[in-house]
């Protein structure tokens, strides 16, 4: 499924105005989205800035939180540095800059092959090149933050969407937490074969219309109510 159909779906749904897109490239995604005001950040675009369909900023994401810190938006795609700990920078920081309503999608979350699970994006390249790989994705470590969101941040919800290259939809909405490592060392221990093989299949997963009734759900409690009913026969 293509990003711009995934993010058009919400945005349309729950009528979203503000859209942060950190990691544009050449900004295929970012000018496809049909929201009012976008904003894209990106230390290095592969696209003339003046022929994207919104406000950008030619910088990091650290750096754009930190000169920008009253900046709000309704949702959020982190499609970054593919690494742990910039995408969990990400996260985080985005978290404060969202409503309550809001939602935060995190792309690359599972990675198609044991290559494409390096933190190195030129190993990555490397290694597929030499074995002349069809697939060159690169994905990275980026699995790991969706540990850390399950394990720690029990004011949220998240669900891996179905037709996706792992990407992930993040909502708030409590729940309670059953942790599956004991520390955030064994998290960034944890390796692409633990990942895929024992912890991937057990986190949750969704189609795109159930991922938006469940946040449907969480936004209307009358719906909520109703389908809790619905469940009970």
């Amino acid at each position: 499924m293509p990003h711009a159909e995934l993010i058009n779906y919400f945005a349309e749904r729950f009528g979203f105005g503000r859209y942060l897109e950190i990691g544009v490239q050449a900004g295929v995604t970012f000018n496809a989205v049909r929201i009012a005001s976008k904003t894209a950040v990106d230390p290095a675009f592969a696209i003339a800035r003046d022929r994207l369909d919104g406000e950008s900023f030619k910088m990091t994401s650290d750096a754009f939180f930190d000169q920008y810190p009253d900046a709000a938006f309704d949702f959020v795609f982190i499609d970054g540095l593919h690494t742990f700990e910039q995408s969990l920078r990400d996260f985080t920081r985005s978290l404060f800059r969202i409503p309550r309503t809001g939602l935060i999608l995190i792309d690359d979350c599972f990675p198609s092959d044991y290559y494409a699970s390096l933190r190195s994006f030129e190993a990555c390249t490397n290694a597929k090149t030499s074995e002349k790989y069809p697939d060159r994705s690169w994905m990275g470590d980026v699995f790991k933050t969706i540990l850390v969101i399950h394990d720690y941040f029990d004011s949220v919800s998240f669900a891996y969407i179905e037709g996706t290259l792992g990407v992930v939809a993040v909502w708030f909405e409590p729940r309670t937490v059953m942790p599956l490592f004991q520390t955030m060392e064994e998290i960034f221990r944890c390796d692409y074969a633990q990942f895929r093989y024992e912890i991937g299949p057990r986190l949750p997963r969704m189609t795109l219309v159930e991922a938006g009734d469940a946040i449907d759900r969480r936004q209307n409690p009358n719906l909520k109510a109703a389908a809790a009913a619905a469940s009970l026969g």
